[in-house]
């Protein structure tokens, strides 16, 4: 017959404490409204340490490759520097392929643009500047809702005077 073993303690505060710690720390730092603890995820009754890792790891990659997936843009190509569009309506033809514009998008001194000019155009390509948008005095113009309908980012990078988007004289 086996002597009975028992369990010794560990040296420092009991268990309960530590977990206490461990959600205590996690949850000092939400990060928008959202924080995670790995002490709730690996506690007794849930997932065990080693059990399940790989399913784990697999999950992980596989979100991750779906979400490049769908956020990788499917058509278009990656624009200049910056780019500088002026004195004509016709010079916004430069950004029919553009999917993300590396630096700025200056779109400026149009002053023969009527409103049915740019009713005609729309570049639902572009989604990303990275950084900044200026408008200035470009006649005609309503909406920037139907000239760019899918501009998600303008990431401001680089700033024109503190702002990422500069609106002026309209």
């Amino acid at each position: 017959r086996a002597p009975k073993q028992t369990r010794l303690p560990l040296p420092g505060p009991p268990q309960s404490t530590r977990r206490q710690e461990a959600s205590k720390s996690a949850s000092e730092a939400p990060v928008q409204g959202f924080s995670f603890s790995f002490s709730r995820l690996f506690r007794k009754g849930g997932m065990k340490c080693n059990a399940g890792r790989r399913s784990l790891t697999f999950s992980w990659g596989s979100l991750l490759l779906l979400s490049a997936f769908c956020l990788w843009p499917a058509e278009g190509e990656i624009c200049a520097l910056g780019m500088d569009i002026r004195n004509d309506v016709r010079e916004l033809r430069r950004l029919e392929n553009c999917t993300v514009i590396e630096g700025y998008l200056q779109i400026l001194l149009i002053s023969n643009g009527k409103t049915e000019d740019f009713r005609n155009l729309r570049f639902p390509k572009l989604t990303v500047i990275t950084d900044y948008l200026l408008l200035f005095r470009v006649s005609g113009l309503d909406s920037l809702s139907e000239l760019f309908p899918n501009l998600m980012v303008i990431r401001g990078r680089n700033l024109f005077y503190n702002y990422a988007l500069v609106i002026f004289e309209m």
